[in-house]
């Protein structure tokens, strides 16, 4: 099922994430179409490459906020 966002959510939310955030969404979001497409295209290649970027934006995304809330979560360094 899909969910959307209120107006008012969507509004709430951009007044309490650092801009960062939404960069890393939108760039996550290009990248999770781009998935689509290559699957779509039957491209394994290009699928399996896109995908792991697409695994080091989530892992990315979840050392700079969330580290706190996913308290068993470590990177590659530690």
């Amino acid at each position: 099922l899909k969910k959307a966002l209120t107006p008012e959510q969507k509004q709430e939310l951009r007044g309490k994430l650092p801009t960062l955030f939404f960069e890393y969404d939108m760039e996550f979001h290009a990248t999770a179409q781009e998935l689509a497409n290559f699957a779509e295209f039957g491209d394994t290649e290009a699928v399996a490459k896109t995908y792991s970027s697409m695994i080091n934006q989530c892992i990315r995304c979840h050392q700079t906020f969330a580290k706190q809330r996913f308290s068993g979560f470590q990177d590659g360094d530690e």
